[in-house]
């Protein structure tokens, strides 16, 4: 397995393609993972609200999570919850 961050692919075309006909929010594990972690350690109703307002929003694409500034990859995200839980 390679480390998510040397990833290129994301979702194959196939499924973006079937997520956009069916309005499928897709996510990447990474991001969800984070996400997750986030919210397990902190009790921020804001940043839930944010999150469901991004799957919903996000219905038959690749779900992008905010922080208020706009979207964010991966790795921003890794920061954000590493210096949001202190």
């Amino acid at each position: 397995m390679k480390n998510p961050a040397e990833r290129t692919l994301d979702f194959t075309n196939k499924c973006k393609i079937g997520a956009k006909r069916e309005k499928i929010a897709l996510i990447k594990t990474t991001d969800l993972f984070v996400v997750s972690k986030y919210l397990k350690e902190n009790k921020d109703i804001a940043y839930q609200k944010a999150c469901r307002k991004a799957i919903y929003n996000g219905l038959g694409k690749i779900v992008r999570f905010l922080d208020g500034r706009g979207d964010w990859d991966s790795g921003e995200m890794i920061k954000f919850v590493e210096n949001k839980g202190q």
